[in-house]
């Protein structure tokens, strides 16, 4: 139930007036850790379909041939003309394709498994950062059944060993046509979609912990950073600018590592 209080003043008196009205909301985002077992077993099951079955609801077949949801969402991160990052629009960038994500999410739940979902998710980092410091990769969000190990060895040539996407798939654009101009920002120089100075040729997600062969004993963020951001900056170019760096762009790197280094 949801209450309403309109307050009007007159010369002679405050008059109020209450209203009240009844909410129903099909569709609730939780932080990941608080969702219902049951609901996060099927967002899990469902994001199986999009990034190891190439489920595709976003982009037409016919008009651009078989581009899954996954690598189109790979695509709009990378790509240059989207400007998902350096100025304001990063904000609201991102929420953005969630929202797309989280629809292509229960398409594929849907269609693919036959079950409706009623939640979705957001994973708040910051609570690695404050409770795990330099062992955050021991959370709860790498186990096997969620997102799978972030700490790998050389000898698995740095892929996950377990987990239900250790066999997830690099993107790359096998599309007929183009939604967009394609620019040569969203490809690494083997054609996938990944930042253009990494070299890697796998075809099968990496990720490492190491970083030319030394182990990186940074931290996720933690709140106090948001917090900084927050209270230090007056206008919304330098609170971006300072959440995007300080709070945001480690964690693709620190979940990526760096291996076969001419030094390391």
């Amino acid at each position: 139930m949801v209450k309403s209080v309109l307050d009007t003043a007159t010369d002679t008196m405050e008059q109020s007036t209450t209203t009240s009205s009844s909410i129903v909301s099909k569709f609730v985002r939780r932080e990941i850790r608080d969702l219902f077992k049951k609901d996060r077993e099927a967002i899990f099951n469902a994001m199986e379909q999009q990034y190891l079955e190439g489920f595709q609801s976003i982009l037409d077949k016919d008009a651009y041939g078989n581009v899954s949801d996954a690598t189109l969402f790979a695509l709009l991160h990378n790509k240059v003309g989207t400007c998902y990052h350096d100025g304001p629009q990063f904000l609201t960038a991102h929420p953005a394709m969630q929202v797309l994500f989280e629809q292509s999410l229960r398409k594929a739940s849907a269609l693919t498994l036959s079950t409706d979902l009623s939640s979705s998710f957001y994973w708040d980092f910051t609570i690695e950062g404050d409770t795990l410091g330099t062992e955050w990769h021991k959370s709860v969000i790498y186990r096997d059944s969620w997102f799978g190990p972030v700490k790998t060895l050389k000898e698995d040539n740095w892929h996950m060993a377990s987990g239900r996407f250790k066999d997830a798939p690099m993107k790359r654009w096998k599309g007929d046509a183009a939604p967009w101009n394609l620019d040569r920002a969203m490809f690494s120089s083997y054609g996938i979609l990944s930042d253009p100075c990494v070299p890697g040729t796998s075809e099968v997600l990496q990720r490492s912990t190491n970083f030319c062969g030394i182990e990186n004993p940074q931290a996720l963020p933690p709140m106090e950073n948001v917090v900084h951001c927050m209270s230090t900056y007056m206008n919304l170019i330098d609170i971006e600018a300072c959440l995007e760096t300080t709070v945001h762009a480690n964690l693709h790197s620190l979940h990526g590592g760096a291996w076969d280094c001419a030094f390391g």
